[in-house]
């Protein structure tokens, strides 16, 4: 059963006749479509029990009929947007149930398409997105080659941290820069999200934004990123220390490491996202220093950095296989450093399997 196939269940399943799409991402999940503004409104999709219709502007008519012809789409033309969010009206009987994803639609877009067609369309939460939890084999492939990318790029950030005689020469954005560089040589479409490069202090701060600061030996250096390969990203996380790193940071970096070995080796399918989580706030209790952990243990990525599960408190969601989540447990003293390290894990039949594998060991990168 394919994609298309899957969510025409749930539409059935719902009593409905049809669900108009307007999430990007679900819309290139479900046709293979999206334009160079995600963010934008480029594109709808209407799947009814028995037809999907993709609505584009002229713009992009070439590249949309250009798509796989196996998953049967009909292809819509609007001269330019202004038809988007109305044009599906010709293909369902006005008076049967059509869904939205209440969750992307604004309240003045619902407003517009009560207006223009006279139909009140029934918003529901995560539709689509349970579809998208599980990763069938082409999505796996496409994510591997994505963690290979990322973490070619960190073997080659580290290879010139290395080589540079004076570290103070580059700044947390030169390092970015050279990041996005290494990417499309080895294959990448561009980053799947800002990077964070955090030095010192700034590692303190989980969601720290890359500045100006320059390098300097004496501090650790954490690097959050992950590379885009056709649609899916990776997220890797890995924390190094510019010159010899004394005891406490040593102390609090090995913790760090065991807690994420610990929790990756916990994944199987039936154990839920919650007792993960939980797991990993008892080894940081253990050692009192759960006050010093800022955030849940981990989520589901894939078209989205951010996708479902949640590995957090606030979700007991059963791992099942084709899950693909982070692992990726950390602590922070403000004004002082931090420690964050983050592997991406595909969860399978009978365990897991890694797929980001590049050394947890801590690296000090050493200057004479």
């Amino acid at each position: 059963m394919n994609r298309i196939e899957r969510l025409q269940k749930i539409i059935h399943e719902y009593k409905a006749h049809a669900i108009l799409v307007t999430n990007a991402k679900n819309i290139f999940y479900l046709t293979g479509f999206i334009g160079i503004s995600p963010h934008e409104r480029e594109s709808t999709c209407l799947v009814t029990t028995e037809k999907t219709y993709l609505f584009v502007p002229k713009m992009y008519e070439e590249k949309a009929r250009k798509l796989d012809r196996d998953k049967k789409l009909e292809i819509i033309v609007d001269h330019e947007r202004y038809g988007l969010l109305t044009s599906f009206v010709r293909f369902v009987d006005p008076a049967s149930r059509i869904l939205c994803e209440s969750t992307d639609l604004r309240i003045a877009e619902l407003e517009n398409i009560r207006a223009k067609t006279g139909l009140t369309l029934d918003p529901q939460q995560r539709i689509i997105e349970p579809l998208r939890m599980i990763k069938d084999n082409e999505e796996i492939a496409l994510l591997k080659k994505a963690c290979s990318i990322t973490e070619q790029v960190y073997d080659g950030i580290v290879r010139i941290l290395q080589s540079v005689d004076d570290v103070s020469e580059l700044t947390e954005l030169d390092i970015a820069d050279a990041m996005r560089s290494l990417g499309r040589e080895y294959g990448a479409d561009g980053f799947g999200f800002d990077p964070i490069v955090a030095l010192g202090a700034h590692a303190a701060e989980p969601h720290y934004i890359t500045g100006n600061t320059p390098l300097e030996m004496g501090q650790c250096l954490l690097m959050d990123f992950g590379f885009q390969y056709k649609g899916y990203t990776a997220d890797l996380t890995r924390t190094i220390f510019l010159g010899k790193a004394d005891d406490g940071f040593t102390k609090i970096y090995n913790l760090v490491k065991e807690n994420n070995q610990r929790c990756i080796e916990a994944v199987k399918p039936g154990v839920t996202t919650k007792e993960l989580f939980e797991l990993s706030v008892k080894i940081f209790k253990e050692k009192e220093l759960d006050q010093h952990y800022l955030h849940s243990l981990g989520h589901g990525f894939g078209l989205d950095v951010h996708e479902a599960p949640s590995v957090g408190s606030n979700k007991e969601t059963p791992l099942e296989p084709g899950m693909v989540i982070t692992i990726e447990p950390g602590l922070y003293f403000a004004g002082g450093f931090g420690v964050r390290i983050e592997d991406d894990v595909l969860v399978t039949e009978d365990g897991y399997e890694l797929l980001t594998t590049s050394s947890k060991d801590l690296l000090e990168i050493a200057k004479n």
